[in-house]
């Protein structure tokens, strides 16, 4: 009884320490992204070629991106369906 006692306790000190080294994780992001600079580093100058390629292909990305979400969708729910006959 005392075994199982002990190897909750490890279990409960490992789960601890990575809560805690996640939460000292996340404080620190925050305080680079409180850090930052008055100026921006990216202006919506800079943005704007990107969003002027989007815009000028989006007749090919939609297309491509319906097909891909189809393919994933496939390839999901066809072993579901298959499943799903299976058992009943």
């Amino acid at each position: 009884m005392f075994k199982r006692i002990k190897k909750n306790r490890k279990r409960a000190a490992r789960i601890f320490s990575v809560m805690a080294l996640a939460l000292v994780f996340i404080c620190m992001m925050s305080v680079f992204a409180f850090a930052a600079t008055p100026d921006p580093a990216i202006t919506s100058e800079m943005l704007e070629p990107v969003f002027d390629g989007v815009k000028a292909n989006l007749a090919v990305i939609v297309p491509v991106g319906i097909a891909l979400f189809a393919i994933i969708l496939g390839i999901t729910l066809i072993p579901w369906i298959f499943s799903k006959f299976k058992k009943g």
